[in-house]
């Protein structure tokens, strides 16, 4: 009887066992296209100008940024992060590490694309390769999957805004993601 106990809670804590290493915002996530259209009535000074516009967004669950955590004491000042995606493309990303903290002292961009910014993960599974170090000398390593699930698309109701600045009228990205947000993300 003391052996199917033992076995149980060992099979039980396996199961519910926290993952050694991944991102504080979960490794199973989801993105979902959300869609809508707003007017926009923009009133500056003595100017005036009214704006259409058809807003699009591709948000992941849990946030575009996350910082990477390793749930074990280790001496480590550094993290390096290597993904790799379906498609075989490789990315690298690296921040100090917070050993206090058990965790990267600065989020990675997750899913961000611009100009300038690339993202760490695509849709779909993503193999990433960690590596932990001290003054540049491996102290641990190790890999984890990160997948990325696409939800339906969403549409969110029409909204008339009005704005005190003309710029919400030609540059539509801090209303749209205002927007959004307002409109709970479309759900």
């Amino acid at each position: 009887m003391k052996f199917f106990s033992i076995m149980a809670f060992l099979i039980i804590d396996t199961l519910f066992a926290n993952e050694l290493a991944g991102f504080r915002s979960g490794n199973n996530l989801t993105v979902a296209h959300l869609r809508g259209e707003i007017l926009i009535h923009c009133f500056e000074y003595d100017a005036y100008e009214t704006s259409f516009q058809r807003c699009a967004a591709n948000m992941l669950s849990g946030g575009n940024w996350s910082k990477f955590y390793y749930d074990a004491d280790i001496d480590a000042d550094k993290v390096e992060l290597i993904a790799t995606w379906e498609n075989g493309k490789i990315v690298k990303k690296s921040s100090a590490f917070n050993r206090l903290h058990k965790e990267s002292s600065s989020s990675f961009n997750l899913w961000v694309w611009t100009l300038l910014q690339r993202p760490l993960l695509d849709a779909g599974n993503n193999n990433i390769h960690y590596r932990l170090l001290k003054n540049n000398v491996l102290m641990a390593e190790g890999d984890f999957v990160v997948s990325i699930n696409q939800e339906e698309s969403r549409q969110c109701r029409f909204r008339v805004y009005n704005s005190s600045n003309n710029m919400d009228c030609i540059n539509s990205t801090f209303i749209c993601d205002r927007y959004f947000w307002e409109e709970n993300y479309c759900k």
